[in-house]
């Protein structure tokens, strides 16, 4: 019994892929990842969705829900537009900024796109910022908040990035649960 559990939660997981693929607009590069996943890959990268911890998303950059990348930075910012446009008092909008980790301008980029699709006024930086010029924008310009996609201690890797927020310069995190 547990085998036959085993192999739907595999064949699930699969369909995901295909899914995906047939309905994402996937680079090459993505494509072999998927690809080349072996059944344990697939089940780490493709359990669960990340969560929001302490101000943000941090993980391995790789496919899945249960990773950074293009798509789980897109699910992530669509929680915040719609936490910003539900603010009673809206400022003037969302300032990003990024450092020099690997897809880091990438990913600020697809959040900047995201929220000025959904009507919220981005200001992205024009290159590499620490995270306190970040907060100075957002204090200085009256904004609704901050993100930052940044290198962390806790992932010391190329590999992993960084997916912070702060809302109503508070410098703290106001979601929880699942991106």
């Amino acid at each position: 019994m547990a085998f036959n559990s085993m192999k739907a939660q595999i064949e699930k997981k699969n369909d995901l892929i295909k899914k995906a693929e047939s309905i994402i607009n996937l680079a090459e590069t993505e494509k072999r990842e998927l690809m080349t996943l072996s059944e344990d890959d697939k089940k780490i990268r493709f359990s669960s969705p990340l969560s929001f911890g302490t101000a943000g998303l941090r993980a391995k950059m790789y496919m899945g829900i249960g990773c950074i990348n293009r798509f789980t930075v897109a699910r992530a910012t669509r929680a915040v537009a719609k936490t910003v446009n539900s603010l009673e008092e809206k400022r003037g909008g969302i300032a990003i900024a990024y450092d020099s980790r690997n897809n880091s301008c990438l990913f600020a980029r697809v959040a900047a796109s995201v929220l000025a699709s959904l009507g919220i006024r981005v200001y992205i930086f024009d290159g590499v910022r620490p995270t306190p010029e970040l907060s100075f924008a957002v204090l200085n310009l009256s904004l609704d908040g901050g993100k930052t996609l940044i290198a962390t201690e806790d992932l010391p890797s190329f590999e992993d990035n960084v997916w912070g927020l702060f809302l109503n310069n508070t410098g703290v995190s106001k979601f929880s649960g699942t991106a």
